[in-house]
């Protein structure tokens, strides 16, 4: 049971990160977002919280996404996260 939960995330991340790709920006933080709720997994935790600052970088929004990546860096310090 534990392995379906890391499949459906790594199954949400990869949809969040091809919506980002599309250039739809709102439905690509939309998912990530509603899928980080439920994460269980600290390392898809980490890659979510990457794609979202991404999403927001694609979006010019520069400001957010340093606020999201410093966020998922003292995310994956605190919890031994290497990726």
């Amino acid at each position: 049971e534990k392995q379906i939960y890391y499949l459906e995330d790594m199954i949400n991340n990869s949809i969040g990160y091809t919506y980002a790709n599309k250039g739809e920006y709102d439905q690509a933080l939309n998912v990530l977002n509603t899928a980080l709720e439920d994460v269980k997994s600290y390392y898809y935790r980490a890659i979510m919280m990457e794609n979202i600052g991404y999403v927001y970088y694609l979006k010019l929004d520069y400001k957010s996404a340093s606020e999201k990546y410093l966020e998922v860096y003292n995310f994956a310090k605190a919890h031994n996260v290497i990726s």
